[in-house]
């Protein structure tokens, strides 16, 4: 045990480490966090993960989706035990006002969709999870209250802007 703590000691005190895919001695703040190494980094430099990352974005996302498939039950059980800070975290994001937004091309069609929402990030991911183009979205308005938001959508739609009931349609020119 002595060991061990001395050996992470002399490794947080490390400057440079040597990459072992590219071969390069870096300064220590260009690895990540690794508890399972000695020296508490990863063997690869931040550099090199995302250069594999991106040159094999389709394996990648295919290991994710099979490993979360392969192990439901883990995860179900950690999102069960972690909903209340899932949802203070989401809390935490939301801003201190309301956005009006659009979607032009909304699900690939030249309808115009507005919406409002308080966290935009997390309302793209969702649209993009329901098969929506997401690509060029764009503000219409950023009010202080929801019924404020509300009341500009509602004119949006009025216009010709799609809603999440569908009640109006607008053609992008």
């Amino acid at each position: 045990m002595y060991y061990a703590i001395e050996h992470k000691t002399k490794a947080m005190n490390k400057v440079n480490k040597k990459c072992s895919k590219c071969k390069k001695t870096k300064n220590v703040s260009e690895f990540s966090k690794s508890k399972s190494t000695k020296d508490s980094l990863q063997y690869q430099c931040k550099d090199c993960v995302k250069a594999y990352r991106v040159t094999n974005k389709e394996k990648v996302v295919e290991y994710y989706k099979s490993y979360r498939i392969a192990n439901k039950d883990k995860f179900k059980g950690y999102e069960e035990a972690n909903k209340e800070r899932a949802l203070k975290h989401r809390e935490s994001k939301k801003l201190p006002y309301h956005i009006v937004y659009a979607l032009p091309n909304f699900n690939n069609s030249n309808e115009v969709y507005c919406g409002v929402t308080e966290s935009t990030h997390q309302r793209m991911i969702n649209h993009k999870s329901e098969g929506r183009n997401t690509e060029g979205w764009f503000i219409l308005d950023v009010v202080k209250t929801k019924e404020e938001a509300l009341d500009i959508e509602k004119s949006y739609h009025e216009q010709g802007y799609k809603g999440a009931k569908g009640w109006y349609n607008k053609k992008v020119a």
